[in-house]
């Protein structure tokens, strides 16, 4: 599920830069990106051998940002450049381009040339650049285009050289720029050019560079570059964090901005008119809450309405890719994106006098809030918070369809996010961070083996939380044969030859109550037919195999997981009464501080064994100096999983 885009990378920031400092175009503009020929020639560049595991060396990604006020003109100005040896069919990618644009900035100037091995150079031709929109799910959603091409000639050896001019009509500022790619890079270098009076602040992750400043006379403009060079290709690893912050980069601050109250002041003159509540907004508000009767059921009843009510349409159109639409309109078109139906809760929460605020939030995939470093970058998702009467809180998400009141979705927890007063003052806080035990699994087998070998029985299953809201997600896209045979699947993985059947499913719209799943299944194979002895491993029926997803020895990244988890495995056997069991062990655990397992198992005269087990992750964050203790707990989990139980017959 994909969380909506809250904010552009190029926003226009006028307000800001009505502040800043008024100066003079004090020098004519001069070409920017200019690379030498030399740099060009294929005899003179690393071939593949020098990069064996590369698709494609970049020998230069080079941006020169300027920016231009007068009596007649107010713009920005980017001019961006790569140059590109191909090695094999993995480097084939960047043949194809894409430049994105909005209704605020023009794409021109494109130029691109294929310069094969032997040399001759093949020109792109101009009616090959198409004008096309970038999110076509969205077309009438949306403002955003692309020009796209794909370079002619394209062989191993050959070198793709392209560039274009972005313009920015009034001011626009340049947000974050990275230095590394997918692919080695030579040579990776930003240039800002500026007045010199003007307080640039930027912060470089992972590296550390500082940008060459030209001295000049004030108020004249100089230009400020990062440069990086010999950058190794970005190699992710499993259970990484997501974001920008691994990935070689730098992050500014819009001139103007100094404190997070800027940014929060800056939003909220957008938004304030727009979490206004007309008559049609307060009629429907009072006709939702005539039953209610505490603060907190009304806000429930306001939450679910739009929630279940309001259709979610990312709309990324002029300024309304940063400002909501009103309420009313909102109410009247039953859609919106992430900003208009918080409005609307706003609006109709206020309406009853009951106080919620925005909540500027970077999702879980967005990557982790710098909160020293201010710039709306950071954010792409905006949310609400409620602080009821007795002074607890109540989070909201109205864009998760399958997220109860009172809950977030796992890509918005234990998130830095910052909260805008009505006054638009700015309160940097921690998102809630459900426990394991509240995104719990909890599975009660039932297996009886007859003589022939063959078993049968029942599964009933309970999730609580995100386990239930992440199944919740994929039944509303799913009829119930694809449930039974989703199943089946699982079954399958831990049975051989089994048939699943009578899926029966509790609660799957009720979203305060936990989501009950049942289902028996006959024909399994427990153990052919004929064996005297035959082993049985009851952990496989339950196991959490998560050390195959982490193989390595060492890790260069830390370990961000999703969320924590608990589950709970109940396993209850029945074999024909001649056939004797033994286990070789049967209790054990490890503790940890990453995560907890125990099993135990219960075996009585009767045939009839009772395998329990638990398994539980405490702690989503795991640094790279933990990862041996994370290893080893996953690898001992898999091998106590493993304990076996001998039955002879």
């Amino acid at each position: 599920m994909k969380p909506c885009t809250f904010q552009k990378p190029h926003s226009i920031w006028t307000f800001y830069f009505s502040l800043a400092l008024l100066f003079s175009c004090a020098s004519v503009y001069k070409p920017t990106v200019q690379i030498e020929e030399k740099m060009l020639d294929i005899g003179q560049l690393p071939n593949q051998e020098a990069y064996p595991d590369a698709g494609a060396l970049i020998i230069t990604h080079e941006a020169n940002i300027d920016v231009f006020q007068n009596e007649q003109m107010n713009l920005s100005m980017m001019e961006e450049r790569l140059v590109i040896k191909v090695f094999n069919e993995k480097g084939y990618k960047y043949a194809n381009v894409l430049i994105p644009y909005d209704s605020f900035s023009q794409i021109s100037d494109i130029r691109a040339r294929t310069i094969l091995p032997d040399g001759q150079s093949v020109s792109l031709s101009k009616d090959k650049i198409f004008d096309t929109n970038l999110y076509p799910e969205f077309i009438f959603y949306s403002d955003f285009r692309a020009k796209r091409f794909t370079m002619p000639a394209v062989e191993n050896g050959c070198i793709l050289d392209y560039r274009w001019k972005k313009t920015v009509d009034n001011f626009t500022f340049w947000t974050r720029w990275q230095f590394q790619q997918d692919e080695p890079v030579l040579l990776s270098k930003y240039t800002v050019r500026c007045p010199n009076t003007w307080d640039i602040r930027w912060k470089t992750y992972g590296v550390s560079v500082e940008p060459q400043v030209e001295s000049a006379m004030k108020g004249m403009k100089v230009d400020h570059v990062w440069k990086v060079e010999n950058i190794p290709a970005f190699v992710p690893e499993a259970g990484m964090p997501p974001g920008n912050g691994a990935v070689m980069s730098i992050l500014f601050s819009p001139v103007g901005v100094k404190t997070w109250d800027d940014i929060a002041g800056w939003f909220m003159n957008l938004a304030k008119d727009r979490f206004q509540a007309g008559d049609d907004v307060k009629k429907e508000t009072a006709s939702l809450l005539q039953a209610a009767i505490t603060p907190r059921e009304k806000l429930q009843r306001i939450l679910e309405f739009v929630r279940d009510h309001i259709r979610y349409i990312a709309i990324e159109i002029g300024i309304g890719g940063f400002q909501p639409h009103d309420a009313g309109s909102v109410l009247t078109n039953h859609y919106g994106d992430c900003k208009d139906m918080v409005a609307l809760i706003i609006s109709m929460a206020r309406s009853v006098n009951i106080q919620v605020d925005p909540v500027l939030i970077p999702t879980w995939h967005h990557g982790e809030l710098d909160s020293g470093m201010v710039s709306q970058a950071h954010f792409n998702h905006l949310i609400a918070r409620a602080v009821m009467p007795d002074s607890s809180e109540i989070w909201m998400d109205p864009t998760e369809k399958t997220c109860a009141f009172g809950n977030l979705p796992w890509y918005d927890q234990n998130r830095l996010a910052l909260i805008v007063s009505r006054e638009g003052r700015a309160e940097i806080r921690r998102t809630p961070k459900p426990s394991q035990h509240e995104n719990g699994i909890q599975r009660h087998w039932t297996v009886r083996v007859d003589t022939t070998g063959k078993a049968d029985g029942s599964l009933s299953m309970i999730l609580r939380g995100i386990q239930a809201s992440e199944i919740r997600y994929l039944m509303k896209r799913a009829s119930s044969k694809s449930i039974e045979e989703w199943l089946g699947r699982e079954l399958l993985a831990r049975f051989p030859a089994i048939h699943c059947e009578n899926v029966r499913i509790r609660n799957q719209n009720n979203l305060n109550r936990p989501l009950e799943i049942e289902s028996s299944f006959s024909e399994a194979i427990f153990c052919l037919p004929k064996s005297p002895i035959i082993a049985f491993q009851p952990g496989s029926l339950a196991a959490y195999d998560w050390n195959r997803i982490f193989p390595e020895i060492e890790r260069k990244y830390p370990i961000r997981l999703q969320y924590s988890l608990e589950i709970t495995d109940f396993i209850d056997l029945t074999v024909p009464v001649n056939w004797k069991v033994s286990a070789i062990q049967t209790r054990d655990s490890v503790e940890t501080l990453v995560g907890r397992y125990s099993y135990r198992i219960l075996l009585d005269k009767s045939n009839k064994m009772t395998y329990q087990r638990y398994f539980c992750m405490d702690s989503t964050a795991i640094d790279a100096s933990q990862f041996n203790d994370f290893r080893t707990f996953l690898n001992q989990v898999s091998a106590k999983d493993k304990n076996t139980l001998i039955f002879t017959r």
